[in-house]
Parts: structure tokens; C-alpha cells; sequence
């Protein structure tokens, strides 16, 4: 089963899928392969096994969205299997997943936005770390597409740079004028200095736009603590993430008149029912105003 895994894994890779989207899977594939092989005698091609893995799941305490997306991932691999020939059916399509609750974003309020994007310095670290978080909120992207942007697609020349998302689909983003001024103040006055400081030869001539302390390229894992550093900084929840400042660019978008079909396609959502879910907080946002503000709400 390890090189059906594996071949699964390549798989993955092949439909354009990210590296941590295909670790995630894989690392699932692998935890249910293990547990069949401890537990079944009557191989994979069971539906007992995948209801009685699922059960163990919820045993050991672990939350329903945990549970969907480790039953989302066995059911992925044995259709892969089933699809090549391997089995006659996918058992797991047999098998239903725990009910999820309908989880709103979390996001920054707009009134509150304005400290997160100020709170950097003017040290080459802090014209990065602003450059980063203004990106962040002016285009909506997701994480990994703004930690892949290159000196090239933010040059300021443009208003706008297209970007590679999920599933290799390609789409066009606009930034913001503050955004651009940003990151012209980081690639002039800090990126060099950046740049600088590292003593590797690989390292020359780089294009990644955000480099670290040591003149290499800025990880995702990097940008997430930049996040949750200022978001400390200002007050905000310690779980803010570059992800809430994607959920924050497409409230305040809403709130402010933005179709919602526009929102869609700047964030590369694939579905509108994807996009609708923040009709829902900014219907959320509505509530607080009014139970703050009506007398008698």
C-alpha cells in the first residue's frame, strides 16, 4: 500500500494542488493505511473498516471538521485506487461524514484595521512587514500566493498583477494605492538592506519579493508569525492570521457596496456559495452594530 500512496501523492501533485494541501492528504492516507493494517483483516475495500476508523476518530477526541477532512482525504484515495483498477468500489462513498457546523470567518473590524497596517516600524524588517500586511489586505490573497509574488509583478507599474491560486487557475488581482507605496518604500529602503545580509551564493540575484532577516526568501510559516506578531502588538486575537486578513479584504468589500460576484472573482473562489458565506458576517457585523447602538435591541 506505501506505492499506492505515494503514487497517490504524485498524483495530487499532478492536479495542481499545493505541497501542504498534498502533505495534509498524504499524512491522512497514511494514518487510516496504518490503522486498517493494525486493526482490519478484511483488507481496505470494506465499509466497517472506513465507519469503525471513523468512529475511532471521534474516540480519540478529535473535532468534527478534523474528522470530515481525514474522511475527505480516505475517500479521495480509495476512488484514486477504484479509478485505476484496484478496487471495484470506494467504500468510503458509503460512509457520511460528521455534520459541520457553518463556521463564519474570523476578520479584523474596519475601524481596527488602520493600527494592524500601522504598527510596523521603519527598520528594513518593519518597510517589509508593512509592505506585506498592506499587500495582504489590498488584494485578498491567500497566503501562499502572496509568498510566492516576485519583484517583477509588484514593480509599480501597474495596479494590478495576476496570480497563479488553487488549482492552477490563474486571475487578475488589484492593488491598492497605499499598497504600491508600500512596497515601493520596502524595495528601495528595505529589500536592499534585506537583500544584503545574506552569504549565499544561491541567493544572488533573487527575484522573491519578500525576503527574510538573512536575505533568503520569506517562508509561509514567516508570514504567519508577521501576522500574529502586530495583530499581538494592536490588541487583536492571538488566532489572527494571514488568512483573517483574506476573510477582513472581503467583509469590508461587501460592507462597502462590492458585488459579490466581483469579490468572486478577485478571490478566486471557484463557487459563488464559497463567496456568499460573508453576506452572512457582514449580516453578523449588523447585529453588533444595532445591539450596541438601538436602546432597546
Amino acid at each position: 500500500m506505501e506505492e499506492q500512496a505515494s503514487a497517490f501523492a504524485a498524483a495530487l501533485m499532478g492536479r495542481g494542488l499545493s505541497r501542504h494541501t498534498v502533505k495534509a492528504y498524504s499524512t491522512d492516507v497514511r494514518e487510516f493505511l496504518e490503522y486498517a493494517g493494525q486493526t482490519e483483516a478484511s483488507g481496505l475495500a470494506d465499509v466497517g473498516t472506513v465507519r469503525r476508523y471513523v468512529a475511532s476518530l471521534h474516540r480519540l477526541g478529535r473535532k468534527k471538521r478534523t474528522v470530515a477532512r481525514k474522511l475527505a482525504a480516505v475517500r479521495s484515495f480509495l476512488e484514486y485506487l477504484r479509478e485505476r483498477g484496484d478496487l471495484t468500489l470506494n467504500p468510503a462513498a458509503l460512509v457520511r461524514g460528521p455534520k459541520l457546523d457553518k463556521a463564519l470567518p474570523d476578520f479584523i473590524y474596519s475601524e481596527h484595521i488602520g493600527a494592524l497596517l500601522g504598527a510596523p516600524d521603519d527598520s528594513p524588517a518593519g518597510l517589509r512587514d508593512r509592505a506585506l500586511l498592506e499587500v495582504m489586505y489590498a488584494t485578498g490573497l491567500r497566503v501562499g500566493e502572496v509568498a510566492s509574488l516576485t519583484v517583477d509583478q509588484l514593480d509599480g507599474s501597474s495596479d494590478h498583477l495576476r496570480v497563479v491560486g488553487k488549482g492552477s487557475k490563474e486571475r487578475m488581482v488589484l492593488v491598492g494605492r497605499y499598497a504600491l507605496a508600500a512596497v515601493e518604500a520596502y524595495r528601495a529602503r528595505g529589500r536592499p538592506v534585506l537583500a544584503a545580509r545574506s552569504k549565499r551564493i544561491e541567493d544572488l540575484g533573487r527575484k522573491d519579493l519578500w525576503l527574510n532577516s538573512r536575505g533568503g526568501r520569506l517562508s509561509v510559516r514567516g508570514i504567519e508569525r508577521i501576522v500574529r506578531k502586530y495583530a499581538l502588538r494592536v490588541g487583536e486575537r492571538a488566532q489572527t492570521s494571514p488568512h483573517t486578513l483574506r476573510h477582513s479584504y472581503a467583509t469590508h468589500m461587501l460592507e462597502n457596496g462590492a458585488d459579490l460576484r466581483a469579490i468572486q472573482e478577485l478571490l478566486g473562489h471557484s463557487s459563488l456559495s464559497t463567496t456568499q458565506i460573508y453576506a452572512h458576517v457582514t449580516l453578523r457585523s449588523l447585529r453588533d452594530a444595532y445591539d450596541q447602538a438601538h436602546p432597546l435591541a
